[in-house]
């Protein structure tokens, strides 16, 4: 199973959403912002370099998320809030 669309249900109670196929992360690859949504604001993230070390972290107060200052190279971004946690690669070119 691929770690750009790992999945993991915290299992909270029954009727988990499939939260995997609410989200959507664009453009990927980019060279500056990641949009995301369908996830709302207030939602925990980090963001992971390729050795797995957290680079920045947060709280989403917008649907945006800007990799402009970032070098070029493979990135990971962990969502998680109530019920969920997703893990998507992140591709950053210039």
């Amino acid at each position: 199973e691929e770690l750009d669309m790992a999945l993991t249900y915290l299992n909270k109670g029954i009727g988990v959403p499939e939260w995997n196929d609410r989200i959507f992360i664009h453009p990927n690859p980019t060279s500056a912002d990641i949009n995301i949504s369908g996830v709302p604001n207030g939602t925990a993230y980090n963001l992971y370099d390729v050795t797995g070390r957290i680079i920045e972290s947060g709280k989403l107060s917008s649907d945006t998320i800007s990799l402009l200052n970032m070098p070029d190279g493979v990135y990971y971004l962990e969502l998680s809030g109530e019920g969920f946690s997703v893990r998507r690669k992140i591709v950053k070119v210039h």
